[in-house]
């Protein structure tokens, strides 16, 4: 079976994704930087400033969710249910994101997850559209447990597993931010081998991407 092609992958057309995005929950995400603080210490790098935010990082871990959902062949429910798990999995991230989470931690006692759960559940303020979309599409409990790992439903291991969606698309950005991804690794033939979706998976593509993780929380 060959990549998914651009309008198979282009989740745009879907109803749910369409809302969820729209939100000014989600929308928020578009002036949060992935890396954070780390985002200002390059004089310059290859990347935009729409590929260094946590939305953007949130498409393309809900896409990678429906790369594998396809493969896998899961039906219309199950895939919903790990696209918008895929989707929100950072909902709750803060500005500078990580470079701020401890302190937050240590002052508030909550960090981006348990921000996330609170959005998410419509618990929090900043939640109640979402909640009100989410309730239409998905059981919403069942999506927080896949976000927290901890869930045994169909496809939960792309979460929780060592090398997950979340991270694939994490190491690879911040690879190519950072310029050390000399091997070219795409997330989306690190999630074709690592998850056995292809008759011919490289053991070596998925060591490689396991290195270069090691690189970068070296540097």
């Amino acid at each position: 079976m060959e990549l998914l092609s651009h309008k198979q992958h282009n989740l745009v057309d879907e109803d749910y994704f369409y809302k969820i995005v729209a939100t000014k929950e989600f929308q928020r995400l578009k002036n949060i930087s992935f890396l954070g603080a780390i985002d200002y210490s390059f004089d310059s790098n290859p990347l935009n400033h729409e590929y260094r935010s946590r939305y953007s990082h949130c498409i393309n871990v809900s896409k990678l969710a429906l790369l594998i959902s396809r493969y896998r062949q899961y039906s219309v429910d199950v895939e919903r249910h790990l696209v918008i798990a895929g989707l929100l999995h950072d909902i709750g991230h803060m500005p500078l994101s990580h470079s701020i989470e401890r302190d937050v931690k240590a002052h508030y006692g909550i960090d981006h997850h348990e921000i996330g759960c609170s959005i998410i559940k419509g618990d929090s303020p900043l939640g109640k559209k979402l909640f009100t979309i989410l309730q239409k599409y998905v059981d919403v409990e069942e999506v927080i447990n896949l976000v927290n790992g901890e869930s045994s439903f169909p496809g939960h291991e792309i979460f929780s597993n060592a090398i997950n969606v979340d991270t694939i698309d994490g190491i690879t950005r911040a690879a190519n931010y950072a310029n050390l991804n000399f091997n070219q690794l795409t997330p989306e033939k690190v999630c074709l081998n690592a998850f056995n979706l292809i008759d011919d998976c490289s053991e070596e593509y998925v060591d490689n991407f396991w290195a270069l993780k090691g690189q970068l929380y070296s540097k």
